[in-house]
């Protein structure tokens, strides 16, 4: 059985990408420039992949991607996973299933799973380097349809159950079997027939 769990609001407490920018800088302005970008984003003036690229240009952009990827590791320590949805990922585990963690959030960090949960594979949004190792934008951003790109270029053609906290999923709901909507008070499953299955 394959099984996919979104990361942001549904593995975790609360959106972590705001919060790993704060890790490289505290500017206050670059700060509040992308929050104002982000409630665009939220009411659909602004893309997520105009926000990601503002975010790491802001950011990221320059520095050495073995310093990013090593904050990362670090900022992952601090995020708060949702305990309930991890028994659940735990148990999927144990059960011997294919479990995918596939995120918008960027992989340098969201990949801190495979420290506690090594036999996890973990798809996110990848940053661009240069020759020199410095990021120099975004290579890949595991948003909406492309979310179902990352999963089929990993030879997943569709999904028995997937785990999400909302509809910016839907390209991955189209191929599953199975959805498992998560809110902050918990979960409901809905049942779906898979394309082609």
């Amino acid at each position: 059985m394959t099984v996919v769990f979104d990361f942001d609001r549904t593995l975790t407490e609360s959106d972590t990408v705001f919060r790993f920018y704060q890790e490289f800088s505290k500017n206050i302005v670059k700060l509040i420039i992308l929050t104002v970008g982000m409630i665009f984003n939220k009411i659909g003036i602004l893309t997520n992949a105009t926000i990601k690229k503002i975010g790491v240009s802001f950011f990221l952009l320059g520095l050495p991607e073995k310093v990013v990827i090593e904050k990362g590791q670090k900022y992952f320590s601090k995020i708060r996973l949702r305990e309930d949805i991890i028994a659940r990922l735990e148990k999927h585990i144990a059960d011997g299933d294919k479990v995918v963690v596939l995120s918008a959030s960027y992989e340098c960090y969201i990949s801190g799973l495979r420290s506690r949960w090594n036999d996890v594979t973990v798809l996110g949004s990848k940053l661009a380097t240069d020759k020199d190792g410095k990021v120099q934008g975004l290579s890949f951003n595991c948003y909406g349809e492309n979310k179902l790109k990352a999963l089929q270029g990993n030879g997943i053609q569709s999904v028995d159950i997937l785990y999400t906290d909302g509809f910016a999923d839907r390209a991955v709901m189209r191929i599953s079997k199975e959805v498992i909507v998560v809110g902050k008070r918990g979960w409901h499953s809905i049942q779906l027939k898979a394309r082609g299955a």
